[in-house]
């Protein structure tokens, strides 16, 4: 029994939401003295690997992502998600990936 494009296309989720700080990238910015960069902040290997392929992968087109994070300093979150290439040798950020953003001060 094969499955077809369309048909393996209707079991995937229409959204996937992932949480940012120690889940997506390293350091947080408690560990940081200076603003991120893609020199100072680096996507975890694993969290870069399912990156790129949401990114790149023809079946997961139309999928949307979303990010959600509580933290002291959400312009740094903001500012990771607009500056962080998903792969360095082009220019898609991951703000341009996501598609709806939930960062919100927490103490």
């Amino acid at each position: 029994c094969s499955v077809s494009l369309a048909g393996a296309r209707s079991m995937l989720p229409k959204l996937i939401v992932f949480d940012l700080d120690a889940c997506l990238w390293s350091p947080e910015k408690l560990d940081l003295n200076e603003p991120p960069n893609p020199e100072t902040v680096k996507f975890f290997d694993g969290a870069s690997r399912v990156l790129k392929r949401l990114l790149f992968d023809r079946k997961f087109r139309g999928l949307r992502i979303a990010v959600t994070s509580g933290t002291r300093e959400p312009w740094y979150a903001h500012q990771c998600l607009d500056v962080l290439p998903i792969d360095p040798e082009r220019s898609e950020t991951m703000g341009q990936l996501v598609s709806f953003r939930e960062l919100h001060r927490s103490e």
